[in-house]
């Protein structure tokens, strides 16, 4: 147990001199459509909608002086809309699920 807890210690206090660390973001997306159809024309009845986000992973700079950083990550993202005509009501759900990756030089 001693051991177990002198590693954990060792790991926290390593990744806090180097300024690693994982990032978590939660939020909404909110689109914007400019929607047209193959003739070109738009459509007024096309509006946003909300979406959910969520987005994690882990960064950590490369150089002491914090000049060179590199964050890697997923994120799970939706981009949505809603329309109507005078008989139906529509919807598109867009599901975006990816990799995220960030360097700064």
């Amino acid at each position: 147990m001693r051991q177990l807890t002198f590693i954990i210690l060792l790991f926290l206090t390593v990744a806090a001199a180097k300024a690693q660390g994982y990032y978590f973001n939660l939020g909404q997306n909110f689109t914007k459509y400019d929607y047209k159809n193959s003739s070109g024309q738009t459509n007024a009845n096309v509006k946003s909608d909300n979406g959910f986000m969520i987005d994690f992973g882990y960064q950590w700079n490369i150089s002491y002086d914090s000049k060179w950083q590199y964050k890697a990550g997923l994120s799970y993202q939706q981009f949505n809309a809603k329309g109507k005509n005078g008989t139906f009501d529509y919807s598109w759900n867009t599901n975006y699920i990816g990799i995220q990756k960030y360097h700064k030089l």
